[in-house]
């Protein structure tokens, strides 16, 4: 029987060269926002649905996460109140950060240059949004430790190649 060392593979791609892969979806992206934009400014796209879709996101994010909170839950968290039930204060606030994270991307689609590219404080600024009032370790810092996913077998890049990944300016 022989001994093989396994290592963690490697990331396949940088950031950078990631941005090139993904630069058709991104342009199919921005059409379709530059379509519904176009279908909002006449009028033809209800507040109601926007709100519908932030609470579906947001449940479903919650949902992938082993967040216990249903759709109505999720929805009555979202207007701001509490849900029936006696829910633990992390499953509320797990909903609250992600609306005010989603809340806070679309403040910069619509406010930003469409030049202006995502830094790592954005990044770090969406992680502290989400994490608010739920751990105080590191939110909107990078780790500096090992983690594992359990039930999966990736493995997330040690904290030692950050500088790598991800432009740090």
């Amino acid at each position: 029987m022989t001994s093989e060392t396994r290592h963690p593979p490697e990331p396949l791609q940088t950031f950078r060269d990631l941005a090139d892969a993904v630069a058709p979806a991104l342009r199919a992206v921005e059409a379709a926002h530059a379509k519904y934009r176009q279908e909002k400014d006449a009028g033809r796209v209800l507040p109601n649905s926007v709100e519908a879709l932030r609470v579906e996101l947001t449940y479903n994010s919650n949902a992938i996460e082993g967040g216990a909170l249903s759709p109505s839950e999720t929805q009555l968290v979202l207007e701001g109140y509490a849900p029936p039930g006696g829910k633990p204060p992390r499953e509320i606030y797990e909903a609250r950060n992600h609306d005010r994270a989603l809340r806070m991307l679309e403040r910069w689609v619509e406010e930003r240059p469409r030049s202006s590219p995502l830094t790592a404080q954005d990044l770090l600024d969406v992680h502290a949004q989400v994490l608010a009032d739920i751990d105080t370790s590191y939110p909107g810092r990078f780790r500096n430790a090992r983690v594992l996913i359990r039930g999966t077998r990736p493995i997330p890049p040690g904290s030692h190649k950050f500088a790598h990944l991800i432009p740090i300016e």
